[in-house]
């Protein structure tokens, strides 16, 4: 007896199961495919406005220049950040990231690299045309775009201009 209720319950989860093969499914997913462009359209960007990009002559990227910056640029701190600077004979700034050693979790330090570059990209004129500007990352657990935005804009007025 227990026999046959075990059977009865197995085929009724056999039929709800998701990974079992079902025909008139595989048939409505075929009747009409869609096409890339179909499923998201492209947002067009309106002509005139610039385009927020890092290009790779925006990058710091010399390890002699880091540690020129770390020698002998400018610097300012606060309770999550440190900005560094020097001038560069470029018309635009050079960005370049580092975190401070011990900093644990790999997730969680590229997410706070990629909102440091996001920042440069959309504030570029806060950094300031013709110097190297060095970002150091002290704390990154909590930290919070518009926190991050207020102190490095702050810390860059701060800093001499070249």
């Amino acid at each position: 007896m227990h026999e046959k209720e075990f059977a009865s319950d197995h085929a009724s989860e056999a039929s709800t199961d998701a990974r079992i093969f079902d025909a008139h499914a595989e048939a409505r997913r075929t009747a009409r495919p869609q096409s890339s462009s179909e499923k998201r359209p492209l947002e067009a960007r309106p002509r005139g406005i610039p385009r927020a990009t890092l290009r790779p002559d925006e990058r710091l990227k010399l390890d002699a220049r880091f540690r020129a910056i770390h020698r002998q640029g400018a610097w300012r701190k606060g309770p999550t950040l440190a900005v560094g600077t020097l001038p560069n004979a470029l018309p635009h700034p050079r960005l370049g990231i580092r975190l401070q050693r011990g900093l644990r979790g790999s997730v969680a330090r590229n997410r706070a690299k990629r909102m440091v570059r996001e920042l440069y990209r959309a504030n570029k004129t806060a950094f300031g045309a013709g110097r190297d500007v060095l970002v150091v990352l002290k704390r990154i657990d909590g930290l919070h775009p518009a926190q991050v935005r207020e102190e490095i804009v702050r810390l860059c007025n701060q800093l001499p201009r070249p």
